[in-house]
């Protein structure tokens, strides 16, 4: 496939290589400069306003461990999907939303112990059974918001972005 292109005095181009061969940065920043393109993004707090996260009350990383500093986030988000998932009509004690997420943030805090990626896999169980099978979340390091650099992380399913 071949691509026209006019270079900054006017004279077509053919290039199988490159599209912005012939173009100097000041052409391309004009180009885009004049183009009317949106940019989107989706921010942290538009998500929460939304309902597709949710943040972990600071009491219960305090109650987790009394030093929630070791593991260099200010705050954690879970995703709604982590949220809803396994849900158990009429939980026994323990099993209720608040023992699920006590369940993750003990797992969390082992995974972050044994690793230094900044997308941890790490497996828990939500059933009462001694073999309840495991769910893999995935914990991501990464800002609060666009606008807002103090470290976080999201505990999400691993087919979440």
């Amino acid at each position: 496939m071949q691509i026209t292109m006019t270079t900054p005095t006017n004279t077509p181009t053919r290039s199988t290589d490159n599209a912005h061969e012939g173009q100097t940065a000041a052409d391309i920043n004009r180009f885009w400069k004049s183009t009317k393109l949106p940019v989107c993004s989706y921010s942290r707090k538009r998500a929460l306003a939304d309902g597709l996260q949710k943040e972990v009350p600071t009491e219960y990383l305090r109650q987790l461990h009394e030093d929630w500093d070791m593991l260099l986030a200010d705050r954690i988000f879970l995703t709604r999907k982590v949220i809803e998932s396994h849900q158990i009509p009429n939980p026994p004690i323990g099993r209720d939303e608040k023992g699920r997420l006590w369940e993750i943030l003990n797992v969390l805090e082992v995974a972050i112990g044994n690793s230094w990626e900044n997308r941890i896999p790490f497996p828990v169980s939500f059933g009462i059974e001694i073999n309840s099978p495991c769910v893999w979340l995935h914990a991501v390091w990464s800002t609060t918001d666009v606008d807002d650099p103090t470290p976080a992380i999201t505990v999400q399913m691993p087919d979440e972005d």
